[in-house]
């Protein structure tokens, strides 16, 4: 992975989110926002080799490795195993989306409604006064397109 060309390591690494990979918007209770919760852009891969992790971050240069202590505490679980997680979160997530995006193919739909979503979160950055009036409800509305595209994949019918 060290050898690929810049075009090569995000094809590879396209493979591997669609793989791997989960693309979502997270959504946290904010009392501060008028509309009551702030929702985040996320990219998240989940892989046993922390290594490979730690790898990822230093060749897209951002990224947060974890151990996911979540997954570790699943009762009944097969392999027990530590499970690592690298997550990237708003712009650094937007990024990484749109340098993987003509490359995926799982998880392009998926991908496709994350880079909007961002974008419509900077267009209106900061200026709480001059969003329109449906700016919460485009937000949450992009949230749920994203949260069916992943049925869509999960339950498509062979």
């Amino acid at each position: 992975m060290n050898n690929f060309t810049n075009e090569q390591f995000y094809i590879w690494l396209a493979g591997f989110i669609d793989g791997e990979g989960c693309v979502y918007v997270s959504r946290a209770k904010n009392e501060q926002i008028s509309w009551g919760y702030q929702y985040s852009l996320r990219l998240e891969i989940t892989q046993a080799d922390e290594v490979l992790l730690n790898t990822i971050k230093e060749r897209v240069n951002s990224g947060c490795v974890l151990q996911n202590k979540a997954l570790a505490r699943i009762k009944g679980r097969a392999s027990k195993r530590l499970v690592y997680s690298i997550k990237w979160s708003s712009n650094n997530a937007y990024e990484l989306l749109k340098k993987v995006y003509p490359y995926l193919v799982v998880k392009q739909k998926q991908a496709k409604l994350a880079i909007e979503f961002q974008e419509l979160v900077r267009e209106h950055y900061g200026k709480r006064v001059n969003r329109p009036v449906n700016y919460s409800e485009k937000q949450s509305k992009l949230r749920e397109l994203l949260q069916v595209a992943k049925l869509d994949f999960y339950f498509k019918a062979p």
